[in-house]
């Protein structure tokens, strides 16, 4: 599948678009910020289409200096249970700020209260998270995703080193912060943020310092940062050190990165490449890549606000039953036309067998008229004994969310009709899982059944309005055939 994914963190603009698992286009655009919004809509814009526009998915990275995280420490219960837990203790921080967020699970080896649980949070301001989303509008973008570097980071490193020797931490190093994650086979164990100084914080002259000593200055405040974070971090568990770390971001390009930090901090560092083949400052893409390989079946952080997603699911909804419905218009108006000859056959017969009860009612026989409905049915099972089995399979064949309301049994002249009456709870659940689609299909595939005319489907809305639809109404006649 293509997917054009883009990280916009460190006043930088990094594009890599994937198909099918390989990199098809990568670049590393320098000095992208919103700071102008016109002009860096038409830097943007460019660069999209230099990229080859728009291609299948879209995932977005947001900066990290707009995404916050911060650990709770709460009661041990159910995922869904923290994730609305966590949002009314962001609520009563942001007093009223709207945002987004999402939680993970962190496997701390740091001492957890008896029956407590250490959760990770990410999230982001509605108002800040709204710049990128109408810089991607004007180009006609619609994310599928919006998350952070860690997310990518998690989901590269967890395919990348399922296993690990003990724990290995992934440095994803910026212009003015290093991104630490500590794993721990496939377990998340640790993130921080490390604040970095720049390396013309100190002296306005150093910006005119030579390229190589600027690197050299930098390398240093990478381990001196490190170095403090270990330092830290060892007082509260001294037993769990890394046995290895991995670097990417824009820092793992820099010169002697991965031997100075090896031989600064004692500890075994090596580059990430996120890629198979050959790509110009692979790792300065591995978060990028991370996120590419998301999958919505998978549990990862989306920051894209919950309206947009809602406005989105309702228009899709509406799609989708437009479309559902006109799928059976078309069978309802031409689909079946092949059945139009049988259906004429059928009303001669039933006209016939009319007169025929006319005849017998004006001469009292009585050998077709049963006095009740289960002398009706008994007869019927006498000469058609699969008749319960039949009623099985359509038990088995009707799928959750459909209501069976009745399944009339119809005798004429050796031939047993059901005429089968089913109503469809309309709900996300329900349409998301086509059932609709599903039962007609499974009742048309069977074996012992025969359509012998098309489906009447029709729509009970629940207002007076008729905008909110209630439920589906189903009515289909089969012939039984075994």
């Amino acid at each position: 599948m293509n997917s054009l994914n883009i990280d916009f963190r460190d006043a930088y603009l990094r594009i890599l678009v994937v198909k099918d698992g390989s990199v098809r286009y990568s670049k590393l655009v320098k000095d992208f910020s919103l700071t102008d919004l016109k002009s860096a809509k038409e830097k943007f814009a460019s660069e999209i289409k230099e990229a080859g526009g728009k291609k299948g998915k879209v995932n977005i990275i947001l900066p990290s200096d707009i995404v916050n995280h911060k650990a709770f420490q709460i009661p041990a219960m159910e995922f869904e249970d923290a994730k609305i837990f966590i949002r009314r203790e962001l609520a009563k921080e942001l007093k009223g700020h709207k945002f987004s967020y999402g939680i993970r699970r962190l496997f701390s080896q740091k001492k957890v209260r008896v029956g407590g649980q250490d959760i990770l949070t990410e999230y982001v301001l509605a108002d800040d998270s709204a710049k990128y989303l109408d810089l991607l509008k004007g180009c006609g973008i619609r994310p599928d995703i919006m998350t952070t570097s860690l997310e990518g980071n998690i989901h590269f490193f967890n395919r990348f080193r399922p296993e690990t020797d003990g724990n290995e931490a992934v440095l994803d190093i910026g212009m003015n912060l290093i991104e630490i994650a500590v794993f721990n086979n496939g377990r998340l164990l640790e993130y921080d943020k490390l604040s970095m100084p720049s390396v013309h914080d100190e002296k306005s002259e150093s910006k005119d310092l030579p390229a190589e000593q600027t690197d050299k200055i930098r390398i240093y405040r990478i381990i001196d940062t490190l170095y403090k974070f270990i330092m830290a971090s060892g007082k509260d568990s001294p037993e769990e050190k890394l046995s290895m770390l991995w670097i990417c971001g824009l820092g793992s390009i820099l010169e002697g990165i991965t031997n100075s930090i090896a031989d600064g901090l004692g500890i075994n560092c090596r580059l990430i490449n996120p890629f198979d083949t050959e790509v110009e400052n692979g790792s300065i893409f591995t978060a990028l890549k991370g996120v590419s390989a998301i999958s919505k079946t998978e549990q990862f952080i989306n920051l894209i606000p919950e309206d947009v997603l809602a406005a989105r699911t309702k228009l899709l909804r509406r799609a989708l039953l437009a479309a559902s419905l006109s799928f059976y218009i078309i069978l309802l108006t031409g689909g079946y036309a092949i059945l139009n000859r049988t259906e004429k056959e059928l009303k001669i017969m039933y006209e016939k067998v009319k007169s025929d009860q006319a005849v017998r009612s004006s001469k009292h026989k009585t050998d077709d008229t049963y006095s009740t409905g289960q002398d009706t049915f008994a007869k019927i099972v006498l000469s058609n004994r699969g008749i319960y089995s039949i009623f099985r399979d359509i038990a088995n064949m009707t799928p959750p969310g459909v209501i069976l309301n009745s399944i009339q049994v119809e005798k004429v002249h050796d031939v047993t009709n059901l005429k089968i009456n089913a109503t469809i709870k309309y709900s996300d659940e329900n349409f998301k899982n086509a059932v609709l689609s599903k039962f007609l299909t499974s009742l048309d595939r069977s074996l012992s059944l025969k359509r012998t005319s098309s489906p009447e489907i029709s729509i009970i809305h629940s207002t007076a309005k008729q905008k909110e639809i209630s439920e589906i109404s189903v009515k289909a006649t089969y012939e039984v055939v075994r």
